[in-house]
């Protein structure tokens, strides 16, 4: 029996109808004899409002009561919208919700990023605490799993990275004790999710389902692996922004990562060498329209010299010269990456001359802080901020010109076959 790996984002879990959508999905997946495991995302805008509850929380407790009971009553209205008996759902909805004010009660001597990691993961408990509610409603048989049992990760908040043989082996294990009871169910786990070295929630990075989905797919040894999307798969531009994008067909692994690291929001960059290295491939489907093909992402290379954009909003642009003046040598740069990659700073583009280097990264207030502190003493830094990223592959004039109109490009960078540019922010 073939094993499929499913990813479920938050759009396809927003409400009860998208629930009820993806149940057809796997319905359909088992009565054609397939073995699934299923990696479900935070509903929604759930990610992004539980970390506006946990920076309102340490600013105004009591508004960030009120928006953490706002969530959770959103929560609670899908249990009711979905279940004839909701209230075992809802109960586990209003566990959650209390322990992520337990949580946040008690922040004194925990890490910014150590506490996200708490509060954050817990949209896909409530995500995975709904479908798994509604699957055995509809006797769908299935086992939700712990994704911090599955994934083994160091103690790197936000950011975990992964230990692959802990995690291989935690993941075949699961699998065949899931599948010799019962060859028929599905697994059911969260995304975006690993266990640090005391089983504590380390997330893998926003949108890191697709990865958690990929790394799952190469423990279990499966077929493939199919993200389902709001979009029809993968396009040479954001289709909700430019309704001429044109969709791939196909991609290889390498095209599609390229893509990922430049910005394209539809993967995250880190699911594709998982299911490179096993040589399994990636299909990007619709929810909506789950008959159409998709984008297949495997090892054939076969994109045509089609240009794509990729627009990647909220960056800061940080020009860095030294304080008295000193062009820029090796142990400038050193320095300058060190306190970057210990201020957890993701760096998009980079350009420099003999006196000064500009580093374009995500728009971050709490990271960015901690690197200027860092470099405070030795070095000199202007700070932009509401800037986009654009990239262009295989660019045209006609392209580059409609993209940046009048604006003047801050940064740019160009060789035979991409170009790249940090600019104002179009409101």
């Amino acid at each position: 029996m073939k094993l499929r790996v499913f990813k479920f984002g938050g759009a396809s879990v927003r409400d009860a109808e998208g629930i009820r959508n993806i149940t057809k999905i796997v319905r359909n997946a088992l009565q054609q004899g397939t073995r699934l495991a299923c990696v479900v995302s935070a509903t929604g805008k759930t990610t992004n409002a539980l970390e506006h509850i946990l920076k309102t929380w340490l600013k105004a407790p009591e508004a960030g009561l009120r928006a953490l009971q706002e969530l959770a009553a959103h929560h609670v209205q899908i249990a009711r919208d979905l279940l004839k008996d909701p209230a075992p759902a809802i109960r586990e909805i209003e566990s959650i919700q209390e322990r992520i004010a337990q949580g946040l009660a008690h922040p004194s001597g925990v890490l910014f990023d150590a506490l996200y990691d708490q509060v954050v993961s817990e949209g896909e408990r409530m995500a995975t605490a709904l479908v798994s509610a509604y699957w055995q409603s509809e006797a769908l048989p299935h086992s939700l799993l712990d994704a911090r049992q599955l994934i083994r990760t160091n103690p790197t908040w936000r950011e975990g990275e992964v230990l692959w043989e802990p995690t291989r082996e935690a993941l075949r294990a699961s699998g065949a004790r899931l599948w010799e009871q019962n060859p028929g169910q599905v697994l059911l786990t969260q995304g975006f999710i690993g266990g640090g070295p005391h089983g504590e929630s380390v997330t893998l990075g926003r949108e890191g389902s697709d990865y958690s989905a990929a790394l799952i797919a190469a423990g279990l040894e499966a077929e493939d692996v199919v993200i389902w999307k709001d979009v029809a798969g993968v396009y040479n531009a954001d289709p909700k922004v430019h309704p001429g994008a044109v969709l791939f067909s196909r991609l290889s692994y390498d095209d599609a990562l390229e893509l990922a690291c430049y910005g394209a929001t539809i993967i995250h960059p880190k699911t594709i060498f998982p299911l490179k290295s096993s040589g399994i491939p990636l299909l990007v489907k619709s929810f909506q329209y789950p008959e159409a093909p998709g984008t297949r992402i495997d090892n054939n290379r076969t994109l045509a010299l089609v240009p794509a954009l990729i627009q990647k909003p909220r960056q800061a642009l940080l020009q860095i010269r030294t304080k008295n003046g000193e062009f820029l040598n090796e142990n400038h740069l050193a320095t300058i990456f060190q306190c970057a990659r210990q201020s957890r700073l993701k760096v998009n583009a980079l350009h420099h001359t003999a006196l000064e280097i500009n580093l374009c990264v995500e728009d971050d207030l709490h990271h960015i802080d901690e690197f200027l502190k860092a470099l405070a003493m030795d070095f000199s830094i202007t700070t932009r901020r509401k800037l986009e990223l654009i990239t262009l592959i295989h660019p045209s004039p006609t392209l580059t010109e409609n993209v940046l109109g009048s604006r003047k490009p801050l940064l740019e960078q160009s060789n035979h076959r991409v170009m790249r540019f940090v600019a104002e922010a179009v409101n």
